[in-house]
Formats: structure tokens, sequence, C-alpha cells
């Protein structure tokens, strides 16, 4: 189960896998927190500002696969998994 793996940052990516819409919820709103998505060949497909504690992050327009989500706060990766889009 990757959502496991990210609860020892204290933070959680769910649901996993996703229908293009998922969740960053962070135990803690720190300043300059940003949600990267790479695609498999290392392309930032998509970047956020998380300014909330739960944070929808909307993955629908693009494709079906495996995706890296870097979760940074102040430059400093605090989260770093894969999800699946179906």
């Amino acid at each position: 189960d990757l959502t496991e793996k990210t609860k020892l940052t204290n933070a959680l990516v769910y649901p996993n896998p996703s229908n293009g819409i998922f969740t960053v919820k962070l135990n803690s709103k720190d300043l300059n927190v940003a949600c990267g998505v790479y695609n498999n060949l290392g392309q930032l497909v998509l970047k956020q500002e998380l300014y909330e504690l739960v944070n929808d992050i909307d993955m629908r327009k693009l494709d079906n696969g495996i995706y890296h989500i870097i979760v940074t706060s102040q430059g400093n990766a605090i989260i770093v998994t894969k999800i699946i889009k179906q």
C-alpha cells in the first residue's frame, strides 16, 4: 500500500489508486508548501501550491499511469511517493 509509506512524514496522499483527483493531507500548515507531479520520464507535469491542511490535486487532464509525487516545504522534500491514476 503506497499510502502507508507517506505516514512516516506526518502527511498522507490518498486515494491510491486515484480516478484523477487525489488529496494531500498535511498535519501542519507551513509556508511555501507545494506538490509536484512527475511522469515516468521525470518531467514536471503539474505543480500546485498547498495552502490548506487538506488539499485536492486534480490530475484528470493527465493520461492514466504511474506518477511520482513530491511534496516540498521550503524547498525540502517532505513526501516522495508514487500514485496510480486510472
